[in-house]
């Protein structure tokens, strides 16, 4: 399962996490995947990331993004 998703954070200094999830027909969790962002990442920043899945997937989401 594929997304494109953008990042913008207050501050870049600092190292953040996002957490993405893909899901299948029954809103069950198939797939998760955590991006990482090094201190001094230019933002913001659009990414497109491939979440591998055990099962067919119907979506994907950010699940959350914070400071790591």
């Amino acid at each position: 399962m594929e997304i494109r998703y953008s990042v913008s954070v207050k501050t870049s200094s600092r190292p953040h996490l996002c957490q993405l999830i893909a899901r299948d027909i029954s809103a069950n969790t198939v797939g998760e995947i955590t991006d990482r962002f090094p201190a001094g990442t230019f933002m913001p920043v659009t990414l497109v990331r491939t979440i591998p899945t055990r099962v067919a997937a119907v979506n994907a989401a950010i699940l959350r993004c914070a400071l790591a």
